[in-house]
């Protein structure tokens, strides 16, 4: 009788430890298949990230190089135009317009770029954030040809003491507007992810930019 009882227990503790084995096993198979499918999910969530990232990075690329190829390009066809003096006077001339206007757009592009992305989801914002960044580097360009053209002769005779770049200075006054309105407008195009535009616009101004030098070095 004790034997019975004996075996019967062993045979049920048996089933117990079976069972167990079991259900561990089938959760461990669960778990497993869950981390593999959030892995899966992970990496298929990534990868328009990263083509997004590739597609951007190129255009914003093109814009880069396309500012400093302008640059480049310019400065090679002006040396080959002007001797010493006359680049010595032309560079003077094209670095008061760039400080200027460096110093005028109050880092407008980049207050653009954030509030413009932070408010992509809202017109109302967004076209506030537009309106006033756009009419603050109009106002801050317009303040700064007013005063390039009205300081062109103090600067030409007691700063630079060459009486000469009076005239070239109060032209190159005329690029200040244009020169914070390309900040403004980088940063708006950054903010809205216009990549693709922003390099169009690059290219476009860059061209521009060689044709406008190349004439004023002419002038000088």
């Amino acid at each position: 009788m004790k034997k019975a009882v004996c075996r019967q227990r062993i045979s049920a503790l048996k089933k117990n430890v079976s069972h167990n084995a079991d259900l561990s096993a089938f959760s461990w198979t669960t778990d497993r298949g869950s981390n593999d499918e959030r892995i899966e999910q992970t990496h298929a969530g990534a990868r328009p990230v990263l083509r997004t990232l590739i597609r951007h990075s190129y255009w914003n690329a093109v814009a880069t190089f396309s500012h400093q190829g302008s640059t480049f390009v310019s400065n090679f066809l002006v040396i080959k135009l002007l001797d010493h003096a006359a680049y010595g006077k032309f560079s003077l001339v094209n670095l008061t317009a760039f400080y200027a206007a460096a110093i005028l757009q109050f880092a407008v592009g980049s207050t653009a770029s954030r509030f413009v992305a932070r408010y992509a989801d809202d017109r109302v914002r967004l076209f506030s954030v537009i309106w006033i960044c756009g009419a603050f580097s109009f106002a801050s360009g317009l303040l700064g040809f007013g005063i390039l053209v009205l300081a062109s002769g103090f600067l030409s005779r007691s700063v630079f003491i060459e009486p000469s770049l009076l005239t070239p200075i109060a032209i190159v006054s005329l690029s200040v507007p244009s020169l914070v309105g390309m900040v403004f407008l980088s940063g708006l195009l950054q903010g809205l992810h216009s990549f693709r535009t922003l390099a169009v616009s690059s290219v476009a101004s860059g061209v521009l930019f060689v044709a406008v030098r190349v004439e004023l070095g002419r002038m000088v």
